[in-house]
């Protein structure tokens, strides 16, 4: 990627970037003003975002202290944790994983991501042991709501941190902070058990050899291989016929500022009786139907009933991993996509 006694770094070394040699160097100079020394040497590797990335991006930075897709992995350990040892593994991550590495420049043209050589690890360790039981429950949630507020700078690398909080003599609460823009749930899996290979690879005292992983910039480099002309021929034809999209008349009080961003959104969790859910799955079984598949239908005929209209579209996630690419199953990064669903009530 970079041409030896050159001291430089080439546009046509970085061909996913789209940028010619006066806008690379424009933003090698950005880079620079923002702390990176010698950007030229430290770049990875720079490629433009997803559709979902940039969609992300755009509502961190319309919204930057919401704390809007800021996730918190945790764990609980039941165990005597050698603590040096854990903090090598999380450094392993971070070295062996690009996406992990992964800052975001946008100011100048089109979002573009900016892979580092090397990032310093963000870590912290505390120690609650001196506190009951009720109080580490307390001071635990009023720390998660802190670091969630604190959230990421996205033009800075690295966009993660890991905090692990000794709550007894075996026993720990790790919490793994990331921005979403970088990492979707399916990867998380994948992650954790390559920290847990690592860890108990250090504790024996042994080398850790991470299995190769198809690079997130692949799956880049194949989305814009792809005609976008064509997709949209098809989602106009899937689409035709819809004007607007499905409204929700329904009263609410707007909040006042982007800051108040998240507060306009809650989580409320209903449990079906196992009566109800062995109904539902029966039921389900017998029409040969996904029971993800139900609960769309039961969303959208909610939707059809509050905005009066027989036809409607809504989004829905999914998991992004059927592209034909070699490996993508086992990649790591920002993979989730959100078609739309359209059908009639």
């Amino acid at each position: 990627m970079f041409i030896s006694g050159s001291g430089g770094l080439y546009s046509v070394r970085l061909p996913l970037a789209q940028l010619s040699q006066a806008e690379l160097d424009e933003w090698l100079l950005t880079l620079a003003k923002q702390g990176i020394s010698r950007p030229h040497r430290a770049i990875e590797a720079i490629y433009p975002l997803t559709s979902m990335q940039q969609g992300l991006l755009f509502h961190s930075t319309y919204a930057p202290d919401s704390g809007v897709y800021i996730e918190q992995f945790q764990l609980t350990l039941n165990d005597v944790i050698n603590v040096d040892a854990f903090q090598q593994s999380c450094q392993h991550l971070v070295t062996h994983h690009s996406v992990l590495r992964t800052c975001f420049i946008w100011e100048r043209s089109q979002p573009l991501q900016v892979i580092l050589k090397s990032v310093k690890l963000p870590w912290q360790s505390y120690d609650w042991q001196h506190l009951s039981i009720a109080d580490q429950q307390q001071q635990l949630q009023q720390w998660l709501q802190q670091d969630r507020q604190a959230g990421f700078d996205v033009s800075e690398a690295p966009l993660t941190r890991f905090t692990l909080i000794q709550l007894g003599p075996q026993r720990y609460q790790f919490i793994w902070t990331f921005h979403h823009v970088l990492l979707d749930g399916w990867s998380l899996p994948i992650l954790m058990q390559e920290l847990l290979n690592s860890y108990e690879a250090t504790v024996q005292g042994q080398s850790y050899r991470a299995v190769y992983r198809r690079p997130y910039q692949d799956y880049v480099a194949w989305l814009l291989q792809q005609d976008k002309s064509q997709a949209e021929s098809y989602w106009r034809q899937q689409l035709a016929g819809f004007t607007a999209p499905t409204s929700l008349p329904i009263q609410r009080v707007r909040t006042a500022s982007p800051k108040d961003f998240a507060g306009e959104y809650h989580e409320q969790v209903h449990c079906l009786s196992a009566e109800l859910t062995a109904a539902v799955q029966s039921w389900q079984r017998r029409q040969r139907l996904s029971l993800a598949t139900v609960i769309y239908g039961v969303w959208g005929m909610l939707l059809s009933r509050y905005s009066g209209e027989t036809d409607v579209v809504f989004g829905v996630t999914v998991s992004g991993r059927s592209v034909p690419l070699t490996g993508i199953e086992e990649m790591v990064g920002l993979l989730i996509n959100t078609p739309a669903t359209a059908g009639e009530a």
